[in-house]
């Protein structure tokens, strides 16, 4: 998690930090939803912060889904 947060810090590396905070990012969250029932923790937060920056920098992730190069 420390290498994601770190590439999040420099625009040129922050899609990579995204790829590398998502799974626990959304891992987190749902155990404490499912097996601890604390659905309203910092967890949706985080949650819509990681989307919202993914959705910003989704030029940058169309070249891995086979989309045009930008």
């Amino acid at each position: 998690m420390l290498s994601g947060g770190l590439c999040l810090l420099l625009d040129r590396t922050a899609p990579l930090g995204l790829i590398l905070l998502a799974p626990p990012i959304v891992v987190i969250p749902l155990y404490n939803w499912l097996l601890e029932h604390q659905p309203f923790t910092s967890g949706p937060f985080v949650v819509t912060i990681e989307v919202l920056l993914a959705w910003y920098y989704w030029d940058r992730f169309k070249p891995l889904w086979g989309g045009e190069k930008s």
